[in-house]
């Protein structure tokens, strides 16, 4: 069988050498993402792994915090960051429908799960993107993280910013999935 060169060396000896259980997916909920999704699920399935699909938003800088606070009140901004969050949430339900449905099994928003064979779980929080990955990733012990790249590469050296710095600190294999004719 030849080996899957879509995959890092490091993601290959994992498959290779244990079973994959856990799969952090990270997204940033564009239009392309769900390609990255499709790849993290295909490989639930062919595993009986769990993924974990995560959106980090990003937390405004202090100087945004002080404009914010001088046009609305704590208890508005409280109400703001609720309703990003719950619409983040919303996003990631509706995405898991429509991949479902893509796979020929139409299910429910929250019931596809069930119908593909795969636990999903879907995490939205605050914070710095690449933190917010490597947090996940000590909490939740992946076996794979699974990012999506928008730039059209043919090399590392053109990997965003945040997939770099993931990619060099993450203590478990990372797989970047490129997505086709979509750049940033």
């Amino acid at each position: 069988m030849k080996p899957d060169t879509s995959l890092s060396p490091a993601a290959q000896d994992t498959m290779r050498c244990s079973a994959i259980k856990k799969i952090l997916y990270a997204t940033d909920l564009s239009a392309e993402a769900p390609k990255g999704f499709h790849y993290a699920l295909s490989l639930a399935r062919q595993f009986g792994a769990e993924v974990t699909s995560l959106h980090v938003l990003d937390k405004h800088s202090p100087e945004a915090d002080l404009i914010l606070a001088k046009y609305f009140s704590r208890e508005q901004r409280k109400e703001l960051s609720a309703n990003n969050l719950q619409q983040a949430l919303e996003e990631m339900l509706h995405r898991d429908s429509v991949a479902c449905s893509q796979s020929g099994t139409p299910a429910s928003e929250g019931e596809c799960q069930q119908t593909l064979g795969v636990t999903s779980i879907n995490r939205v929080v605050y914070g710095k993107v690449e933190e917010e990955i490597l947090a996940c990733s000590a909490h939740l012990n992946p076996d794979l993280i699974i990012l999506g790249a928008h730039e059209t590469f043919r090399n590392r050296s053109s990997l965003s910013t945040v997939a770099k710095r993931v990619i060099s600190r993450s203590k478990v294999p990372v797989t970047i999935v490129p997505i086709p004719g979509s750049s940033c």
